[in-house]
């Protein structure tokens, strides 16, 4: 009887201390709470007063002590969602352009950091302030790049990347970007074996933890 092929499931842990000192000043997060529901359509993130939340292509501000959603948009007389000129809505600081409903962000050194598609499926890493305006694109993926997760972290902003080569194998990497450079590039960080995935990335202190899963195998290991 032949053994049923079940996907293996690993916690990696990847050592990031090159990346920046463990004291780095103005550094007021070591752990970045990041809550993703299903399909990435809704994400929110913990700032001292209050919360973030990203639905769609909409930004709310829940305050702590009243637990009230609020478009984060503070321009007097704007309808946010219910304008029905879909160009005056734009002009919302609540609303992000994007082409697909998984708008991705983080909350940095009083900074948003958004990770959104822009045209079609190529993404762009945009910062704004707290308030959603003076927004900057500092990073535009191509088309072809498809980002499986991401996270913030002492200013790198940690990429999972997966295609398929020409014998369609899986193919995954770990790829960082520094949002602090004046001009970011895209480097390379780590590669998986082929046909492996990752998901549930978390970063704290100098280490990187995720799980990744194994194709074609029917016993569980453990890494080292």
């Amino acid at each position: 009887m032949r053994n049923a092929c079940l996907p293996l499931v690993f916690v990696f842990l990847f050592i990031i201390s090159g990346c920046a000192p463990s004291d780095s000043p103005g550094n007021t997060t070591e752990f970045q709470y990041q809550m993703n529901f299903a399909f990435n359509q809704f994400t929110m993130q913990e700032s001292d007063g209050g919360y973030y939340c990203g639905i769609t292509n909409t930004m709310f501000y829940i305050d702590k002590k009243t637990m009230k959603p609020v478009y984060l948009c503070n321009k007097p007389n704007c309808l946010h969602a219910d304008e029905p000129d879909i160009q005056k809505r734009r002009l919302c600081n609540a609303f992000f352009t994007c082409t697909s409903p998984d708008m991705q962000f983080n909350l940095y050194k009083n900074n948003l950091y958004l990770l959104i598609a822009v045209d079609g499926p190529a993404k762009e890493v945009i910062r704004a302030d707290p308030d959603g305006t003076n927004r900057k694109t500092l990073y535009r993926f191509h088309s072809g790049e498809f980002i499986q997760n991401e996270i913030l972290h002492r200013g790198q902003l940690y990429l999972f990347m997966s295609g398929y080569d020409e014998n369609m194998i899986k193919t995954t990497e770990i790829h960082v970007l520094d949002v602090e450079s004046s001009s970011p590039e895209l480097k390379a960080l780590y590669t998986l074996e082929p046909n492996e995935g990752a998901s549930n990335i978390t970063v704290y202190g100098d280490y990187l933890y995720f799980t990744f899963t194994r194709e074609d195998r029917d016993t569980w290991e453990k890494l080292d």
